[in-house]
């Protein structure tokens, strides 16, 4: 009876060793992607953690990793056990809006250029006070303004104009003049 139940039991785990074997390699053969692979992990080969995963504790951040990279699932979404994994937070800085009016003395007293939407004016008014307020005439000239100096001016006048113009330092501080 003894040896019945023996040979039953061995023929059972030659039959169900494979069969555990087989499911095992039906998870590999996936690739290492969690929309078809529920054991994707980043761990694996071609993951982020690839070859970096010692502990239990890694393989299983690993687990969340490589569903967050994919879009799977949010941040907000990842165990705080295991946040440690994510990459840092990107958060995007938007640059104040400046309502700075940058009216610039461009010639003599009474020629001042308004450069409040741009670096480079070519056309319009110029202005007869220091907040350009009052208009005093019709531009003729291009005018430049740069507080990084006369090569970065030059460098705007070629390319709002193109070649053969080069900056010319005028009367007003970091305004200058493009002349062919």
């Amino acid at each position: 009876m003894l040896q019945r139940l023996v040979i039953v039991t061995l023929l059972f785990l030659l039959v169900a060793i494979p069969a555990f074997a087989q499911e095992d390699t039906e998870t590999q053969d996936l690739p290492n992607d969690p929309y078809v692979n529920d054991a994707a992990n980043a761990c694996l080969e071609g993951g982020a953690m690839e070859y970096r995963c010692h502990t239990e504790l890694e393989w299983q951040a690993g687990w969340y990793l490589i569903r967050f990279q994919v879009g799977m699932i949010t941040r907000a979404q990842v165990p705080d056990w295991v946040a440690w994994v994510l990459p840092p937070e990107i958060v995007e800085e938007s640059a104040p809006i400046s309502l700075i009016n940058y009216c610039a003395l461009a010639w003599n007293p009474n020629f001042y250029v308004d450069f409040t939407n741009s670096n480079f004016v070519n056309s319009g008014n110029y202005w007869s006070d220091p907040a350009c307020t009052i208009p005093n005439g019709n531009l003729s000239r291009r005018w430049v303004y740069s507080p990084s100096g006369e090569a970065n001016a030059t460098s705007i006048c070629v390319a709002n104009l193109g070649a053969g113009y080069i900056a010319v330092p005028s009367h007003g501080s970091n305004v200058f003049e493009c002349v062919s």
